[in-house]
């Protein structure tokens, strides 16, 4: 699954106070007046009340706390930032500049920023590490380097400021709704609140920030989100000679990226360094993710390949603006529901990714989606992208070998996901549709997208079928919830089929335990459902016609011992398996169509139970 960095690595304490940063803050001035002032322990009303520390004052004291103020003024500047999780999980990271470098360290990797070269090391490989900008640098440096403690924002109100020796502790509110946009960051919904609260403990003779703590209010409690502690004389930081020696040891290797191979705009970029380093391929927007020959390029992981030359290749983003990237954009009017339907495999060249220039297969491509398309239309207002989806050739590697060709199709469907959820949903109710490797790319869109409440909301179901929906997933993604019903919603609707009497195949091999419904009983148990039940077989076609309804053709149960579906009542020689590695009696390719009518039934029902 892609990785993501909480807040592109941002830290909290600006995130949570920047709501309208840039602007100039309202300049509260305090009325001149000659009454006595009040008595210490004298009652004072809200109207009476002045702080020795308002916005005004506030916003100036923010100015003199940017890093770049702290470190000419003292040299160097260092604090530490804890992050608390709606699970109870926590984090340290730490912060350091001097004029020479920039350090920043997570529980995964220490970042140090010299000059154009950035280094560190990476305590997941457990290697030290440099890094290969491919493009972006510029980005990648500013979205680590932060410009200041806090920023100054129009919303914020100082509501309490508490004098003792030498410092003074203010309190301040906020509602700006960018503010909130930080909550499901940290697993809570932008709805949980309607404050944020920040406090400042500040110096009162130099006027640094040293703490600060962000809280926001949810059911009349304040629940702590993160907090910071400036280390005012702090060590200079030298970098580690275990990082040192190995970064710029004279015994190097080399990576190589080639970027748009073959094209007219193909660029190569090297990056040198010592054996044992581990090269971290950095692609800003321009780029996407690596698609790479070996499958451990892109960290070079294994021990042995922290020693070797290595070369990656990487392509420009798919344009989803282009109405050409897409099969279907916006098809169907006047529906309540979106559909977002995510291809099966129909690339049968002996390649490792369909190219977007391969007319003959996006044909292919198209006419596969049409044979699912009579399931949701009458429902659904639909979009499905073309993507450089694994071609049949990677099911032939093993489970991680063919991974890296996955997760370049996966980062063309992902690219596709974020265009529409910008430009089209607005809010609307989803439904995530896949077949074969459809499905395991909807399962990557769940745990990516939706383990926050506000998408969550919007998932009417996940229709991920022929592709198991395994017991390591849903234990992993809390947001991955398989169906036990007919009209449950945000749920994962899965199954694959086979004859009785298969064991195995390499979709659902021998061992793995998935979660599975039936899709004419709606039961999750062994349960069997008689080919009475069965609303209608239909066999569609490349123009989404249906070629042959059926009827009532097969039953079928859940074999509970793997979580697969198995369907009675045809003979495995009627109905071959056609696809590459599957054995007589994988019926993999007729998992939508043998169940035609009921899956078109429940997709109503679903839409339905959600609506209302």
């Amino acid at each position: 699954m892609k990785k993501k960095q909480l807040a592109g690595s941002i830290a909290l304490a600006s995130v949570l106070v920047m709501a309208g940063c840039g602007k100039e803050p309202e300049v509260v001035t305090q009325p001149e007046t000659n009454e006595p002032a009040q008595e210490q322990g004298a009652d004072v009303t809200p109207e009476q009340e002045e702080f020795l520390i308002d916005e005004a004052a506030l916003a100036e004291i923010f100015e003199k706390n940017t890093f770049a103020y702290l470190t000419e003024k003292n040299g160097r500047v260092s604090y530490t930032q804890q992050l608390y999780y709606a699970d109870g999980t926590q984090e340290t990271w730490t912060f350091y500049q001097d004029p020479d470098r920039y350090v920043f360290t997570t529980p995964d990797e220490r970042i140090i920023i010299e000059d154009d070269d950035v280094y560190g090391y990476n305590y997941l490989l457990d290697a030290p590490t440099r890094y290969l900008f491919v493009d972006g640098y510029e980005d990648f440096v500013a979205n680590k380097r932060l410009p200041a403690i806090a920023l100054a924002s129009p919303e914020e109100t100082v509501t309490d400021c508490e004098e003792s020796e030498g410092t003074v502790r203010v309190t301040t509110e906020t509602r700006s709704q960018d503010g909130f946009d930080v909550l499901p960051l940290f697993g809570y919904s932008k709805q949980d609140s309607d404050t944020l609260i920040t406090e400042y403990v500040i110096d009162t003779g130099t006027e640094e920030i040293l703490e600060l703590t962000s809280y926001f209010m949810k059911d009349d409690e304040k629940v702590r989100i993160g907090s910071y502690e400036l280390e005012p004389e702090c060590d200079v930081y030298v970098p580690e000679p275990e990082i040192t020696d190995v970064v710029f040891s004279d015994d190097t290797r080399t990576v190589t990226v080639i970027a748009d191979a073959g094209t007219e705009e193909e660029r190569i970029f090297t990056q040198t360094a010592g054996k044992g380093c581990a090269v971290g391929i950095w692609t800003g927007d321009a780029y996407e993710d690596m698609v790479y020959t070996d499958p451990e390029c892109l960290y070079a992981a294994e021990e042995g390949k922290l020693y070797e030359d290595t070369t990656s290749y990487c392509k420009r983003v798919v344009d989803y603006s282009a109405a050409e990237n897409w099969a279907y954009y916006a098809e169907g009017t006047n529906k309540d529901v979106d559909l977002f339907l995510i291809c099966p495999t129909v690339d049968m060249n002996d390649e490792y990714n369909m190219s977007m220039d391969d007319t003959e297969t996006k044909e292919s491509f198209y006419g596969a989606l049409n044979m699912e398309r009579g399931i949701y239309e009458e429902d659904t207002r639909m979009f499905a992208p073309y993507y450089r989806q694994g071609a049949m050739k990677i099911y032939g590697l093993s489970p991680e070998d063919r991974e890296p060709y996955l997760n370049y199709a996966y980062c063309d469907v992902a690219a596709a996901f974020e265009y529409y959820l910008a430009n089209e949903n607005d809010g609307r109710p989803i439904i995530l549709a896949g077949f074969s490797q459809g499905a395991d790319l909807c399962y990557r869109l769940l745990a990516d997208y939706f383990g926050y409440e506000d998408l969550q909301e919007q998932l009417v179901a996940v229709y991920a079928i022929g592709w198991p929906c395994t017991e390591e997933l849903v234990q992993e993604y809390p947001q991955i919830v398989p169906a036990t019903g007919a009209d449950d919603t945000g749920v994962v609707v899965s199954f694959d089929c086979e004859a009785p009497e298969l064991t195995e195949t390499f979709i659902t091999p021998a061992g793995t335990q998935a979660y599975t419904i039936n899709p004419l009983n709606w039961k999750t148990d062994s349960t069997p459902a008689e080919a009475s039940e069965n609303l209608g077989a239909c066999f569609t076609d490349y123009s989404g016609g249906i070629a042959l309804d059926a009827g009532a053709l097969c039953g079928c149960y859940i074999d509970e011992s793997r979580g697969i579906l198995k369907v009675t009542d045809v003979a495995p020689a009627d109905f071959p398996a056609y696809v590459p590695g599957l054995p007589e009696g994988a019926y993999h390719i007729y998992d939508y169509q043998f169940f035609y009518r009921n899956l078109q039934e429940n997709v109503g029902v679903r839409i339905n139970a959600f609506l209302n």
